[in-house]
């Protein structure tokens, strides 16, 4: 037969145990890890592909070539202000730091060769890589 006092006296005193060890904790000693803050890098080069004899494409790239970067393609084509902007230099390249989203969109813009509108994914801690060609 079942002693239910005593079943009854151990789940009291677990119980109480229970509380007694919630009520003792050290809240300051209780560590929190923060979520790592989101950024990447993009990197964007902008290249002019031309053919050589007949068939053969070589390529330059592009020196002062606007380039924007948009969060969303609703920003992108309902011409709201860039997130990011810059020229590329000498070699064709600019260079956007501290990027805060998954996926941008790069508008970029020619005085001689026009508009160009590429998808980029931008990974976490990492230079994502974007070429633009004309």
């Amino acid at each position: 037969m079942v002693n239910h006092d005593a079943m009854f006296t151990k789940t009291r005193l677990v119980i109480i145990a229970l509380i007694f060890s919630m009520l003792s904790c050290d809240k300051k000693s209780a560590t929190t890890v923060p979520l790592p803050a989101y950024t990447a890098t993009l990197k964007v080069t902008v290249l002019k592909f031309y053919l050589n004899n007949g068939n053969q494409q070589t390529d330059s790239t592009l020196r002062n070539t606007s380039v924007n970067i948009y969060s969303s393609e609703y920003y992108l084509n309902n011409h709201a202000p860039a997130e990011y902007s810059g020229t590329t230099d000498s070699a064709g390249i600019v260079v956007f730091n501290g990027l805060t989203q998954t996926q941008y969109y790069i508008q970029t813009s020619n005085s001689q060769f026009g508009i160009k509108t590429e998808n980029v994914n931008t990974p976490l801690n990492a230079i994502a890589l974007a070429e633009v060609d004309y």
